[in-house]
């Protein structure tokens, strides 16, 4: 488990500090939460299969958190009830439950060695 503390004047992960496959949990300074939405939630960087992904942190079914998820193809997949989520759309792929949501995905660029966060 990783933490990365993120500024909201140039949102970036450095991803050198992220070169293995997992699931890291994002923190961010809470100097620099501002009125950002997307700054206020538990935020995970999924890295799998060369690809990096920013997703929330909570799963759709009864909120459990994601981070000790299991990655499956381009899947993250919920530990306490099997619901597996696509890292890309963040859409339902499994769901053995009737009530699940889908979770929210947010997207990314890489420039150089870091990934910022598009508003």
């Amino acid at each position: 488990m990783s933490e990365q503390f993120i500024s909201d004047k140039k949102d970036f992960i450095n991803l050198d500090d992220y070169s293995e496959d997992g699931i890291f949990e994002l923190k961010f300074d809470s100097q620099s939460l501002g009125p950002s939405a997307v700054r206020k939630e538990s935020l995970l960087l999924v890295v799998h299969q060369g690809q990096y992904h920013v997703i929330e942190n909570k799963c759709g079914h009864f909120g459990v958190p994601l981070l000790n998820g299991e990655l499956s193809g381009n899947e993250i997949i919920c530990t306490e009830h099997g619901i597996s989520f696509d890292l890309d759309s963040g859409n339902i792929v499994n769901r053995p439950y009737e009530n699940c949501d889908p979770i929210k995905t947010f997207d990314s660029i890489v420039i150089g060695n870091r990934l910022y966060l598009k508003d």
